[in-house]
């Protein structure tokens, strides 16, 4: 008989969006899931414990506090979140959210989102997407609509409920606003050059999107070369381009042995005052190589921002 496939904690953090911290303490208290352990005394997870843990995700983030729902068997568990997210539908066709909700915020928005995604309505999602770049600022509209709408996106998929075909939609339409953002920037003459890309086998582009926008929103003039590209065309591109920075995001595998050797080969290909900046879900991953090679791994857009508004400064003044 084929053995059922287990996973770390490492992995399990990422699939579920919930912190390895939180994950232990609901474990050691609430016995929400016992992984089982390796010879080494690691947890080890199987998929309906991702599932369940996924789903106890979702019931927090929708009210429900874990020493209520901590009993219920996985099935009453996304009853209680297919009941929210309902109930969230029903309220907004009577018209009765609209009440005390603002429509200048940014949950409304995410939440217009994620009620298009869940019917995959294609043209009822880009028009809420439109709507919310047109009412919000970039950094909110990158930072607290498109970031989250894409990782609530995945938690549902990964709990069971949405289909591949719901992120796939929503990946379609993103990447299409996020592209069109991009493309309506015109900075300034003499702006330095950042490239942004993800590396070979990183096939998943919307977070290096995003932070394109964000560096261009701080008056970077940006070389977007999407995704799965060679160290060597990127180098390419930093020396045609004359960049004063490279931007890598990493989103998934984590544990590609072939992209370390990759990453540790760029120092090798670039000017030495060319900066390197990593992000991503899965960039801690790759600490140790992306110490060793001298970037700098940054987690959020508030450093980012803080960091390459600097460099930025710093560039303008050395010319």
């Amino acid at each position: 008989m084929k053995q059922e496939k287990r996973y770390p904690i490492k992995y399990v953090s990422r699939r579920t969006g919930l912190s390895q911290h939180v994950m232990r303490a609901w474990e050691n208290r609430y016995n929400v899931v016992i992984p089982q352990r390796s010879p080494t005394n690691r947890r080890l997870y199987s998929e309906e414990d991702i599932k369940r843990l996924s789903l106890c995700h979702q019931a927090t983030k929708s009210g429900h506090s874990i020493g209520q729902i901590y009993r219920l068997a996985t099935e009453e568990i996304q009853e209680l979140v297919e009941s929210h997210h309902d109930n969230l539908d029903k309220l907004d066709t009577e018209g009765i959210v609209n009440i005390n909700i603002d429509k200048s915020s940014a949950r409304f928005h995410l939440d217009s989102c994620l009620r298009s995604i869940r019917r995959l309505d294609e043209k009822e999602l880009g028009v809420a997407l439109a709507t919310a770049a047109m009412t919000l600022s970039r950094p909110v509209l990158i930072e607290q609509v498109i970031t989250p709408l894409m990782e609530e996106t995945g938690d549902l998929w990964s709990s069971g409920l949405l289909r591949i075909s719901h992120e796939h939609l929503s990946v379609v339409a993103v990447r299409t606003l996020l592209g069109s953002i991009l493309s309506g920037f015109n900075p300034e003459t003499g702006s330095p050059v950042a490239i942004v890309t993800t590396p070979s086998a990183q096939i998943h582009e919307l977070g290096a999107l995003a932070v394109a926008i964000a560096l261009a929103t701080e008056g970077w003039r940006v070389t977007y070369l999407g995704a799965n590209m060679p160290v060597e065309e990127i180098a390419g591109a930093i020396h045609q381009n004359n960049a004063k920075l490279l931007l890598l995001s990493l989103t998934y595998p984590p544990d590609d042995a072939q992209l370390k050797i990759q990453l540790s080969k760029l120092p090798d290909y670039i000017p030495e005052e060319t900066k390197v900046i990593v992000g991503g879900r899965s960039a801690v991953s790759y600490d140790k190589v992306i110490q060793q090679i001298g970037a700098v791994r940054i987690e959020n857009y508030s450093d980012l921002r803080d960091y390459t508004r600097e460099l930025r400064n710093q560039t303008f003044e050395q010319d």
